[in-house]
């Protein structure tokens, strides 16, 4: 029977009950009827909700987000490594800049999936929860953008105050795990490098964890993070046991892992091979690991150790590296070295780092990424060469430069008579953008010919490097391998020192270096080609507040003004001054102009980083000036205000 059916003979039966109802007034005919009418409703809610169960579509089974356990480490609800930067908001600065949204999209698109927040710390006095509205944030817009965050408190130092840093502990855990509980993309890491007494450490921990689980039972927890690499054997052979001991069954490693830092990690007489071989270690032993610092290298704290990256990626560990959340959007700071160590994966989010790209920073043999070619290859004493004739190419296909521009270029070669390698981009008669200059009378060993590059290349593209000879050379050259060079990593750039043209970084318009005309500068190279609107780029100079000024040797063409910007990491930006170059036409000289300090300069009463913009602005369409080097410095008595000549 249907159910329209069912429903169709429902309403008869009701008609002729209350017929009877109304026709008979025994009290025994009513109770009748009444009994009858709620069993036939009963029926009639078993069977629509037979026919529910049946035919019905099921609500569906909400599915979580939180992070799982899988290879011996961290995963994404979605299958993906965690790899993210960190942000401390644990000291609550004055002026501390705040993450902003644009700041967390800035970190998707810039290959991460998480971030770490040290939330608070006791040495502030301060009781657990003073940074609730700003972690509250965090939080929520991590949750918005898809990112995960792992929270954590970032310092204690017991047993100078061992009750009140345990105190602290429990209260922090108390505040935030019941605050979170719900919140499936937020990680609990106890503690930020707590220092390890045995017997005593595993048990705090072990009581942070269970006054975790019972606010959050679901919720993905981190145990330890000790400093260095060298400390993993202790805590696999000690503290991981102690830690079990403590907590019993109630540990069982489907929710939880183990994490560790990596201040010994492959600089020191460690090195590369022992950080493999504890890791493996850790993993056959069943227990999960995850790095939460990924140190910094190279001073002041701002280069990840792309060498320690690059084996948490070989050993498949998630990470967090020790650069901070605003540096990471920085080329020079983060993808440029990156892409310079070949450190790729597949991203979660935006189109960066490219998985299947080839770099061209590291050595290359001469016979590796072919396109075509007119060279011909040859087995020279056991190693593969090309062999060029003049005007012979080769091409090497889809290399990457990514968001870094290549300074140098050098290359293994032999020649009798020697001529030039001409670096050209896209195919055989592309532009060229450097050069290689071959010396002759060495035709019997190979030589490294060092070249430089003259155009500012980015992303993908194919590099022809074609020769031509000296004239009247019929003796063949011989090539052998390779490579691009980025200049060494420095913590940052110094702008009371001079800054040569060969190290400008990044330009926009037509923008390109050659060599200098400049006799009264020290530098090999100048740029050339600045037209209206152009500009110039620099990561990473370190200001302060004292007054300056703005110093440029330049040769005027047509004329124009230099309008010099200041900004930082976040996108706050700031006109410090314009620089007038209408000098003599032809001649070079040194330019000066007094800037306009921003108070933003300093942060938390010290000298911060900041990004140098150059905006070149000009009547006409042609070149304006020619640049060799610059640099600021204190200002001059009486100093020459650039005035603006054109909007």
């Amino acid at each position: 029977m249907s159910i329209l059916s069912l429903l169709q003979s429902s309403a008869s039966l009701k008609c002729i009950y209350l017929s009877n109802i109304l026709c008979c007034n025994t009290r025994e005919t009513v109770v009748s009827v009444l009994k009858q009418i709620v069993l036939l409703t009963i029926l009639i809610i078993v069977i629509t909700g037979c026919r529910r169960n049946n035919d019905d579509p099921q609500p569906p089974v909400k599915e979580t987000s939180r992070s799982v356990i899988r290879n011996n480490t961290v995963y994404t609800a979605s299958s993906t490594p965690l790899r993210g930067s960190f942000i401390g908001i644990d000291y609550d600065f004055p002026h501390d800049r705040m993450i902003t949204s644009n700041n967390i999209a800035a970190l998707k698109q810039n290959g991460l999936n998480a971030l770490h927040v040290y939330v608070e710390n006791n040495y502030t006095g301060r009781p657990a929860g003073y940074q609730v509205e700003r972690c509250d944030f965090i939080v929520d817009e991590t949750e918005k953008q898809g990112l995960y965050t792992i929270i954590t408190i970032g310092v204690i130092n017991y047993p100078g105050d061992f009750e009140n840093d345990v105190k602290f502990v429990m209260d922090f855990w108390e505040f935030y795990a019941k605050r979170y509980k719900d919140r499936e993309h937020v990680i609990f890491e106890i503690c930020n490098e707590m220092p390890y007494l045995e017997g005593i450490t595993p048990k705090v921990q072990a009581d942070a964890f269970r006054l975790i689980r019972k606010h959050s039972p679901d919720a993905m927890v981190l145990f330890y993070s000790l400093p260095g690499t060298n400390e993993i054997e202790y805590i696999l052979n000690t503290a991981v046991p102690e830690l079990e001991r403590e907590i019993g069954s109630d540990l069982d490693w489907t929710n939880e892992a183990v994490a560790f830092h990596g201040y010994e990690g492959t600089e020191t007489s460690i090195g590369a091979d022992h950080f493999h071989r504890v890791i493996r270690d850790f993993k056959a032993a069943g227990y999960p690991l995850i790095n939460t610092e990924v140190p910094n290298r190279y001073g002041h704290t701002v280069y990840t150790d792309v060498a320690l990256l690059k084996i948490c990626e070989e050993e498949g560990i998630s990470w967090v590296c020790f650069t901070e959340y605003i540096r990471v959007p920085q080329r020079a700071i983060w993808r440029g070295r990156l892409e310079a160590a070949q450190i790729a994966w597949k991203p979660d989010f935006g189109d960066w780092p490219v998985i299947d790209a080839v770099f061209p920073f590291v050595e290359h043999n001469a016979d590796k990424y072919v396109g075509k070619a007119s060279a011909k290859p040859v087995t020279d004493g056991g190693t593969v060469a090309y062999s060029f004739s003049d005007k012979d190419y080769i091409t090497y296909t889809n290399l990457n430069f990514g968001e870094r521009n290549p300074l140098l270029f050098s290359t293994e070669v032999k020649s009798e008579n020697g001529g030039i390698i001409a670096i050209r981009k896209g195919n055989e008669n592309g532009q060229i953008i450097g050069q290689c200059l071959v010396p002759g009378g060495n035709g019997n060993e190979y030589i490294t010919c060092n070249g430089y590059i003259t155009a500012y290349t980015n992303g993908a593209t194919d590099i022809v490097l074609a020769y031509e000879a000296n004239a009247g050379n019929a003796e063949p050259l011989f090539l052998r391998n390779w490579k691009f060079e980025l200049p060494l990593p420095e913590s940052y750039i110094d702008p009371y020192k001079i800054i040569y043209a060969y190290n400008f970084p990044y330009a926009t318009g037509n923008i390109k270096r050659a060599v200098s005309t400049d006799n009264s500068s020290t530098s090999p190279m100048l740029v050339e080609g600045i037209t209206d609107g152009a500009e110039l780029h620099f990561d990473f100079l370190l200001f302060d507040n004292k007054e300056i000024t703005f110093n440029i040797r330049a040769m005027p063409v047509e004329g124009g003004i230099i309008e010099i910007y200041c900004g930082d990491f976040a996108g706050i930006e700031s006109e410090l001054g314009i620089c007038e170059i209408n000098g003599v036409k032809g001649e070079w000289n040194t330019y000066t102009c007094s800037l306009k300090l921003n108070e933003i300069l300093m942060i938390n009463g010290n000298p911060s980083y900041w990004d140098l913009k150059l905006i070149f602005k000009g009547n006409g369409s042609g070149e304006l000036f020619k640049i060799s080097e610059f640099y600021f410095g204190e200002t001059k008595p009486e100093p020459n205000e650039g005035k603006r000549l054109f909007n």
